[in-house]
């Protein structure tokens, strides 16, 4: 159904950032930094584990967008704003334009 090449999920967070698959324990994504100003660090450090948070939830995020495409193809999903903004968000994931 998907053609999805990425690390399988779900993902989780560990309490430094870090992002891995719990299927295979692999390391998904690491925080990296390059800002040295003490003084901005801690919310910067507070954005990096937020978009760690929000890099875990892409696999299931994904999921909902084909499951969605699945029940509008089979006539179980009404709207076709969210229809066009699915297919948006899946060619996104897929590394392309909309699909």
């Amino acid at each position: 159904m998907s053609e999805l090449k990425a690390t399988p999920g779900p993902w989780k967070t560990n309490r430094d950032g870090y992002v891995y698959s719990v299927a295979t324990g692999e390391r998904v994504c690491s925080p990296h930094s390059t800002l040295h100003d003490n003084e901005k660090m801690s919310e910067h450090i507070k954005d990096l584990k937020a978009n760690a948070h929000l890099i875990a939830a892409a696999p299931e995020l994904y999921s909902f967008v084909e499951e969605y495409l699945e029940a509008w193809e089979n006539g179980m999903a009404g709207d076709s704003y969210l229809f066009y903004l699915a297919r948006a968000v899946r060619g996104k994931a897929r590394g392309r334009g909309m699909e």
